[in-house]
Formats: structure tokens, sequence, C-alpha cells
């Protein structure tokens, strides 16, 4: 039994016996089989029994992570035997992720999200296409002008992502040589996708020609260099049957001009001047109209390719009128003339695939394309394609305006491309064919593309990397839910930077979000803080609002900054240039601001606001036992004025009052940390003796 998920992976049970780690593929979806991790499976081997009373086997996705869980159900629950543990057990599972999350993708996500924002925002796909109330009411040049700049703005998305694809292709091959990545032959077939879909829906008419033929000359390199290195090593390779049978009629079924002039250049045909002349003039008028072969203007200007064609059917008759000497090489040259001429039996019987015989039919027959339809079909007749699943299936597809289907395939390939070309197609009106099948509304296939869209933007948000462009695309799209969906999920993002930080608060800011951003300053200042970033932690906890944890933070610098263990300059330095200006803050370390001004003092002592500190009435009131640890010292220097010395006796007497046996053991912890083996009752009656011996002398 396997089990389809939508983003291409099968599920299979796995019997006891059938535990194997080779991949395999289910035969009828041709998708790989990823095997459960259980010996014991909800369905017993050769066990029917689970039919009865309805039962079925059931299992639930998760659209925004890669895994889900399997269980047993029916649709009689009061028969279900809950003593067993197989019908009343869940059975999770992760599925192989198909996120490419390397750094050259993410790039080009970031690059495709930056690009589709006009398409995006407020979800203006949806109405891009119709047209706008300027459009049908208004001065005639300025209704042109509107639609022109509509599908200009499409035309240069497409053209961004398709570069941009390009780029990722290129960077993925030059770091991946051996090729051992799947996803750059997804990204290849969906570009062969996109270079048709860009040729057929989104050039300009002058351009339709020139495009087919990077569609077809990209897809499918053809000839190789093989086959020109070796008809051309020949001393005159004109008169190799296989420079004209493989080579030359190779090229100008792909429309490659240049380079079959460039062959005809090195072959020394000319040589037939004085070997065949009426052969010489055949091949010297058949290189001067393909000279003239003009892609642009030919795409634009149906009268002056008639012409062109006339001359070459006159050409082709002309030839087969003539004898010649060189038998072989006349026979050869009037194929290509047949083929040049627009002969559909001569260009299925020289084309090797349908896509080759369609872009002929188009080069040569005429460049239309309300006659593209009729091109594909004789070609695929006689040349069908091999594979079921492949980029060849989807450009069908997309020639038969089965644009949902062309969808659904890319999204096998590449979630992120397949709605991102969605969201161009809806853009650009080629969906509204579906309105006229009756399973099919507007709001339906708006509801479609909003969902994908919303997926999209879910399965971004598992990824760290991805997270910014799913975050944006939930607001850009400005579903009913976007709002609470990026409150809930913004707070988790793990912040690692600057950037990251300010991006975060930008988006509350943006969406208003005033709990969100008190969140993320408070996630962000316990992180801070745990790292040693004392200053931003505190301006985080302050930006929050969370007094508590401010103050807590405070005293706890307080602590280092009292056993000379603080090393964050930072702080300190914007303390001493009284930087700090924010209120709230500013009062907060102002204990700080105190206590370090004294610690930093050299030749002249200033006792008073350290004795201010004991009274402070926040100060825990250990800390005043660190606080008479640092002014001891400073006793029996003179450097003490009477009243200073009275003032000290205060703080000790009121000390003492305080005094419990916590906050001792507290404060001699404290003391510890600067001077090991701290015993406050012995050095508190040294303290005495010394203040009483200080006061002494200044009577003396």
């Amino acid at each position: 039994m396997s089990l389809t998920k939508t983003n291409g992976v099968s599920l299979a049970l796995n019997q006891p016996d059938e535990i194997d780690a080779e991949l395999d593929i289910d035969p009828q979806s041709q998708l790989p089989i990823s095997r459960l991790p259980y010996d014991e499976t909800p369905i017993a081997k050769s066990d029917l029994s689970w039919l009865k009373n309805g039962r079925t086997l059931q299992f639930s996705l998760d659209r925004s992570h890669d895994s889900g869980v399997l269980f047993l159900s029916s649709d009689q629950e009061s028969k279900m035997d809950v003593q067993n543990d197989r019908e009343r057990k869940l059975y999770p599972f992760d599925i192989p992720s198909n996120m490419d999350t390397s750094e050259e993708y993410v790039q080009f996500l970031t690059t495709i999200y930056h690009t589709f924002e006009p398409l995006l925002t407020n979800q203006a796909y949806k109405h891009f296409s119709e047209d706008d109330e300027e459009s049908n009411f208004g001065v005639l040049s300025q209704i042109q002008e509107n639609i022109k700049e509509k599908k200009q703005t499409l035309q240069s998305i497409m053209s961004i992502v398709i570069n941009s694809l390009k780029d990722l292709i290129s960077t993925k091959s030059i770091n991946d040589p051996n090729f051992q990545e799947t996803f750059i032959f997804n990204y290849e077939e969906i570009l062969n996708v996109l270079n048709l879909l860009n040729a057929v829906y989104f050039s300009n008419e002058e351009e339709r020609i020139a495009l087919l033929s990077v569609w077809i000359n990209r897809a499918d390199i053809q000839p190789d260099d093989g086959l020109a290195e070796e008809v051309l090593s020949f001393e005159n390779p004109y008169r190799n049957l296989l420079f004209w049978s493989s080579y030359v009629k190779k090229l100008l079924l792909r429309g490659l001009f240049k380079e079959s002039l460039d062959a005809l250049d090195q072959s020394n045909w000319k040589n037939l001047k004085t070997e065949d002349l009426n052969l010489f003039n055949i091949i010297t008028d058949f290189k001067k109209l393909l000279e003239t072969y003009d892609m642009l203007r030919f795409s634009a200007d149906a009268k002056e390719f008639l012409i062109w064609k006339q001359s070459m059917v006159q050409l082709r008759e002309r030839a087969a009128s003539t004898s010649f000497v060189e038998a072989g090489i006349a026979a050869e040259i009037q194929e290509l003339l047949n083929i040049t001429s627009a002969s559909s039996s001569a260009i299925l019987d020289a084309a090797d695939t349908w896509y080759e015989a369609l872009f002929a039919h188009y080069l040569y027959q005429l460049p239309s394309l309300e006659l593209l339809d009729e091109y594909m079909q004789v070609s695929i007749d006689r040349h069908p394609p091999e594979t079921v699943q492949s980029w060849e299936t989807m450009c069908i597809e997309l020639l038969q305006g089965k644009m949902l289907s062309v969808i659904t395939s890319i999204e096998m390939l590449d979630k992120s491309i397949a709605t991102f070309t969605s969201v161009l197609m809806v853009s650009a009106g080629l969906l509204k064919g579906y309105l006229s099948v009756i399973s099919f509304t507007e709001a339906t296939l708006s509801a479609t593309i909003d969902q994908m869209l919303e997926d999209l933007a879910f399965s971004y948000l598992t990824h760290r990397e991805l997270f910014p462009i799913g975050i944006g695309i939930l607001i850009m799209v400005n579903n009913s839910n976007s709002r609470e969906v990026v409150s809930e999920l913004l707070p988790r993002y793990q912040i690692t930077n600057n950037d990251d930080f300010e991006w975060c608060l930008s988006i509350c800011a943006k969406l208003k979000l005033r709990q969100t951003a008190v969140k993320i300053y408070l996630i962000q200042g316990s992180k801070l803080a745990a790292i040693g970033y004392l200053y931003e932690a505190l301006y985080c906890y302050t930006e929050a609002g969370d007094y508590v944890k401010l103050t807590q933070l405070v005293w706890s610098i307080f602590e280092k900054l009292l056993v000379g263990d603080l090393q964050d300059s930072t702080l300190t330095a914007k303390i001493r240039s009284n930087e700090i200006l924010e209120p709230a803050l500013r009062q907060a370390v102002s204990p700080l601001a105190v206590l370090d001004q004294f610690l930093q003092q050299k030749d002249t002592v200033k006792f008073k606001p350290l004795f201010q500190l004991f009274d402070f009435t926040y100060l825990p009131k250990h800390y005043k036992m660190g606080l008479i640890m640092l002014l001891e010292p400073y006793l029996g220097k003179r450097l003490l004025s009477v009243d200073e010395l009275v003032e000290f006796i205060r703080v000790l007497n009121q000390f003492e009052k305080e005094l419990t046996p916590e906050v001792l053991r507290q404060g001699q912890e404290l003391c510890s940390k600067k001077t090991p083996g701290y015993d406050f009752q012995n050095r508190l009656l040294a303290i005495r003796q010394k203040i009483g011996y200080e006061m002494s002398l200044n009577f003396l």
C-alpha cells in the first residue's frame, strides 16, 4: 500500500520482513517510496480483519513541515477495539525534505520574492490582468499605455526569473561539478518549461522566433561538439556528405543560421566553382537567402517572411530542374532546400524530436502563434515524446493550454518556482480559460493560488534561511489570518545579528504588533544577557517595559562590579560618557554609575555618594557588605574626614541591625569572590578598631 504526498513522495508501510534500504519506486505513480521505520505497523501482514466495521487507514500531513501521522479509523468508532494497540496507536513519520536550503538557492528565492512584490502586495495578481477603471474609460492613448506598462512589468518579472534560475544552475554546477545533487536536474527541467512559457505568452511579437530558438537550443543542445569536429576535420568538409546531411541540416532545423553560415565558410564549398558550376550557383543563392533570414522582422511581419519564403521555394524548384556533376552533394542540398522552403514531410523526416519538428515548421512555414497548435500536432504524431514525466511533457501541456497541469508538474520538481509561476500565470490571465469549465469559478482559482502561496509561506517558516521570505509573503498577501500568524511565529525566529533583530522589529512596527515586539525584546534580552552583552540586554528589557527583569539584571551587574568581574566595556563606556538617555534605563543604572564612579577615583576620593548608596531603598542588603569591604582599605590612611568616619559608623550600625543569617550568608559568599574565606564578623571588629584609631588621629 502506498500513500502519495502532494510534493511527490510516496509513503509505504514497512512489513517486518520487507525492510529495505534501497530506494523503491511506486509502479503506478513512478514516485520514490519512503518506508516507515516501524516493525509493527497498523496493519499486520496478511491480516484483512482491519477492514471489518468500516476500518480505513488514514494519514494526516503537516502542510508546513515534512512530517505526518498514520492511524486507523472507522466510520463506526464504537466498534473499534480500544484495547488493541494497533487500533489506537499513532504512527508519526517524517518525509525526506525536497527543499533546497543552499546559500545560492536562498539568494535565488530572495531575488524572486522581491521581484514578485508588485504582484503579491495586497493580492494584486488577482486583478492584474483585468482592465481597470482607467483602462475602460479615458483617452485611448492612456489606455494603451496602461496595458503596455502591465505587459512590460510581467515581461520584466519573467526575464528576472529565467535569468536568476540560469545563474542558480550555473553556480550549483560550479559547486557540484559531479552533479550529485538532483536539484540541478530539476532546475534544468523547469528552465526548459519557463523558456517556452516566456516565448509563447510573455514575449513581444518580434522576439518570438528568437526566444523559441533559445528554448529548443537550451533544452537539447544539438548538434554535439563531436559531430562538428568530425565533419570539419576533413580537408574539404563539403565533400563529406555527413557535413550536409547531419551537421548543416541540424543547424538549419534549429534556426542556428549564424552557425550554419560559419560552417559553410569553413567547408571550402567554393571549390565547386571549378567542379560543378550549377551546384556552386545554387549554394551561393542558398547562402544569400540564409543570410537574409531576419528573426526579428519575420516574427512581426508575415508579408516580408512570405517574400523570403517564395524566394526559397523558387530556388528549390530551380535546383530540382537543374542537372549537377556532384549528384551526392546536390541531393543533400535539395533536402536542405526542401526543409527551408517549408516542406512538412521533409521537416518531419529530418527532425529527431517533436520539438525540433515544431520549431522548424514555425521557422519556415509561417511564424504565427495561431498555427502553433497545428505544428505541434503533426510533430507529436510523427515524433511522440518518449518520457512520461519530463520537460517535454510539460511543454506539450503548456502548448495545449493545460496550465494547471503544468503548475502541478513543476510543483513536483520545485514548490517555490511552481507557486511563483502560478502567480505569474494568473497575473497574465493565462488561467481564465478554466473559468469556462463548470467545476471552476474565479473564486475557486483565486482560492487555489491563495492556498499555494500560504502553503509555500508556511513551508519557508520551518527553515531559518527562508523564514523572512515566508513572513514577507504572508504580509504582502495580507490574508485574514496573516497578522495573527506573523505575531505567533515571529518571536520564534532565531535572531543571530542586529540585522535580524531590526528586521523583526520593523515587521512588528509595520503590522502594529506591540505585544509581539515585547516578546522579541524579552527573548533577546535574555539571550544577550547570557552571552555577556549586558548593555544591549538592559536596553531590550527597557524597551519591553519589563522593569522587574531590568532591575534584576542591573543588580546582577552591580554584583559583578563590586567584585571586579564586570567585562562589558560597552556598558561601562556608556555609563562613564553619560550616553544613556532613556529615562527608565538611566534611572535603573544609576546605582551602577555611583559605584563605577567611586571605583574610578584615584587622587581625590569622594565617599559621600557611596554612603548614600547604603540608604538606597532597593539596594539588596547583602550588597552593603560588599560596599563595606570596598571602604575598608581606605581606613588608616587619613583619607576620610571626621564627618565621613561618623557616617561610616552610622551605616555599620544600621547594617548590623538589618543583618540576618541569610543576609550574612549571601554577603560572605559575595565577598569571598574577591577575598576568599572572607569572614565578616571578624572584619567588622577590625573595621571598628580602624575607625576608632583614625578618629583619634584627628584630635592630635
